[in-house]
Formats: C-alpha cells, structure tokens, sequence
C-alpha cells in the first residue's frame, strides 16, 4: 500500500520511520517506567525536520497535510504509543490557531512550533453546557474585551439557550432528570437564590446520595444561606465520605478564614494544596491566610506562586507585590510592579497610591 502513496508522504514516512527505531525503541521502556517527557525525541524529531510539519509554509512550516501527519504519528507510535500521542497533540493545539487565529496569533505561536522551539497542547471538553457555564464570566470578560466576536457571542448565546430550555422544563413541573435537577440547582445558586438550590440539590442527593459534587454544591448553599451549624456538620460529613476531595478542606478553611481563625485556616488550605497542587485557588487562598497573619513576605511568595500557576489570576500578581513592599523586600516588590504594568495587571496609579507600596516608593528600586 505504500506505493499508493504521495512520493512526499513516503519521505515523511521513512523519516518518522528512522526516528523511530533509533531514538524511540531504545529508550520506549524507560518512558513507560520514568513516566518522563520524552524530550530526547522531540529533539531527534526535530533534527529530522519533522516538528511542525503541518504548520503552513508562510509561517515556518512544512504545510503538510493530515495524511502526511497521520503516517508520522503511526510510525512513531508502532514504536511507543505515548511517542506517538505527544507528537500529535502538537497539531492539536496548533489546528485552533490555524483555523481560527487572528494573524497576531499566527505569527506569534506558529512559527516557533514549526520550528521545535515551542510545544503546543490541545484537549477536548465534553458534557454539554454545564462544563462552559462554570467559565462563562471569562467568555464575558473575553467579549468585553473584543465586543462583537462571532465565537464568543455564538458561545454566549448558546449558553443562554440551554438556560432558557432548562428554566422551561423546570416551570412545566417536567424536571425529572438528575443532571437536569443539579444544573438548575447551581443556576439557583448563581442567581442568588441559595435555598432554592440547596432545595434542588437535597432533592437530586435522594437518588445519588454518593455523588461529591452535589454534597459540595450543598455546602455551598448552606454557607450562602449563614446556616453555619448545618454547614460545619456538612463539611465533616463530606471530609469524612471523600477523603481525598481538596475542596473539603477547602471550604473549611474558608469557614474559619471568615470567621478570623487564620491559623487554623492555613493548616487547611495547606491540606487542599497537598491534596491538588496545581489549583491556583487554593494556592490564593494560602497566600491570602498568610498576608492576614501579616507574614507579608511568605505571602508575596505565595502571591508568585498563584502567578506561577495561572499567571493572570485575578489580584495575584498586584498581591505579590504589596506583600513583598511591606515585608520590604522592595527590589522583589519592584520587579512584580513592573509584571503587573507590563502585562495590564495594574495601573501606575495604584502604585503611586496605596500605602501597600509606601516602602516600595521610598526604595532604591522605585522608578518615577
């Protein structure tokens, strides 16, 4: 069947062929027990030339088509299917720029996975409408910056319509569903109506007592509607029954963060970060405990790590920087003065102001 193929598409083939055998097979098992980034491939793939290779030719690339794609994703993944997989996931997340990408995207993100210089992801989210609800204040925030964009408005607009058809079958007494009763239930929520939701939620519980999700969207209503002895209860029930859920030891620290038990909220928010160390809102929540209990410059360093992780994250980086001035370790506060101006995080003024910054402006380090 080779033979059938494009004389450009064999060359790919044999190409992807030779990297394979000589720089995925010797090291393929490794992989699988390390679990490491196979970057000794990415370095041979692109020696080979094979990086980026359906990248268009006006921004670096080779312009190959799928076929041409497909063939070196096979040969690499006869050899390791995690190969193969960590190739592909580069045109992934390459395909939404070239479809859909302004030309300053382009230009900025093309060409350097073209070249192998940078790595590109995609992923796909499935469930329909209650996955986009829970972001749908960024999209908000995305068209409030691009008034008028197709997607965003199409997006918005179909969100809308799933609320619509849902506020619909909830008002004919047809809301029989499950899923159906736990959406609506945190629509209830998110439009203020707390007991109207827990309402939902104790309802949707009868028939999936085990399901953690409704037990944490319980708790929330029972802390927007001050319940606090119900809720402390709840929040025992629901460390007790999930164990290794981060938002249990989550929200209870929360609870006792507003209740002003900051050192006993930072042990639980320490306990969410060991529990899930990615999330920036439990990084957030430490950095916030420690600027409460005036350890400013662990919580400037806390504040860095939010911005580590989700670099846009709201206050982070503005955070970052008032705690260090008033731990006065101004050149770190002036560094992150000077991220947050760069980057649109904060105006001067702010700066210029607040007292936050008061040792940061009679620092060596501040700049008129």
């Amino acid at each position: 069947m080779k033979e059938l193929l494009p004389k450009k598409t064999q060359e790919y083939m044999e190409r992807a062929r030779e990297v394979a055998n000589k720089a995925v097979r010797p090291v393929a098992a490794e992989l699988d027990r390390s679990r490491e980034y196979p970057w000794s491939v990415i370095q041979a793939l692109r020696d080979a030339d094979l990086m980026g290779i359906w990248i268009p030719k006006e921004y670096g690339g080779h312009g190959a088509g799928v076929l041409d794609l497909c063939v070196v994703v096979e040969e690499l993944s006869k050899a390791c299917g995690g190969v193969g997989v960590a190739y592909a996931v580069n045109a992934l997340g390459s395909f939404p720029v070239i479809v859909g990408g302004t030309e300053a995207q382009k230009q900025k993100w093309l060409p350097p996975v073209a070249s192998g210089e940078k790595l590109m992801a995609g992923f796909v989210m499935s469930g329909g409408s209650e996955h986009l609800n829970e972001n749908r204040s960024l999209f908000m925030e995305g068209l409030a910056i691009n008034p008028g964009d197709p997607r965003l408005t199409a997006l918005l607009d179909f969100l809308d319509e799933a609320d619509k058809q849902l506020e619909s079958v909830a008002a004919s007494g047809r809301l029989t569903d499950l899923q159906a009763k736990a959406k609506l239930g945190m629509r209830r929520y998110e439009q203020g109506q707390p007991a109207e939701a827990l309402a939902l939620f104790d309802e949707a519980l009868g028939e999936r007592p085990e399901d953690s999700n409704l037990h944490y969207n319980r708790l929330l209503a029972l802390r927007a509607l001050n319940r606090d002895e119900e809720l402390e209860a709840g929040i025992a029930d629901f460390r007790a029954r999930f164990p290794a859920d981060d938002r249990g030891a989550s929200i209870e620290g929360r609870r006792l963060a507003e209740a002003g038990r900051y050192e006993e909220a930072l042990v639980l928010f320490e306990t969410a970060l060991a529990l899930a160390p990615d999330s920036p809102v439990h990084r957030n929540n430490l950095a916030m405990a420690l600027a409460y209990l005036e350890r400013y410059g662990e919580a400037g360093e806390a504040f860095a790590a939010v911005c580590a992780v989700s670099q846009r994250y709201p206050g982070a980086a503005i955070s970052a920087a008032a705690n260090y001035s008033m731990a006065g370790r101004t050149r770190e506060a002036a560094e992150w003065m000077d991220f947050c101006l760069e980057h649109g995080l904060a105006e001067r003024s702010q700066f210029e102001e607040r007292d936050f910054f008061a040792n940061l402006r009679a620092s060596e380090y501040w700049r008129d």
